[in-house]
């Protein structure tokens, strides 16, 4: 699990994917208006692309003490293909999350082709 802002590091994701797990689920409240609407737009689809992983990404939606938010929750296949979306609005996303579809893809090796050597552990 990562918390809000944290996902927006890509140093974050990759330490929490190195170790093994096929999923990352991020709790957030992100405020309306942009640029921040990119992150559910593009950013999150990145992440999980980039690390293949499967990335769920919950937003508050509405508006609390004054405060709107942006909503927008999304569930990013390790390919980053978006499986869910919401809108704006409260919304439930129930999606499939099948592992070996993405292992029998051949995806792209960007984690097999990492070269620490060169900048060093990330932990």
């Amino acid at each position: 699990m990562l918390i809000c802002y944290d996902v927006e590091f890509p140093e974050m994701v990759r330490c929490l994917v190195l170790p093994g797990p096929n999923m990352i689920v991020v709790p957030t409240a992100l405020p309306r208006g942009t640029p921040v609407n990119r992150v559910s737009s593009s950013m999150i689809q990145t992440r999980a692309l980039e690390n293949h992983i499967f990335l769920v990404y919950a937003d508050l939606c509405g508006e609390e003490h004054g405060t709107p938010y942006q909503g927008g929750s999304i569930i990013a296949a390790p390919d980053g293909e978006v499986l869910a979306r919401a809108g704006d609005g409260a919304t439930l996303l129930i999606t499939e999350l099948d592992p070996r579809r993405y292992h029998a893809a051949g995806l792209d090796p960007y984690l097999q082709d990492r070269r620490p050597e060169i900048y060093g552990d990330l932990r």
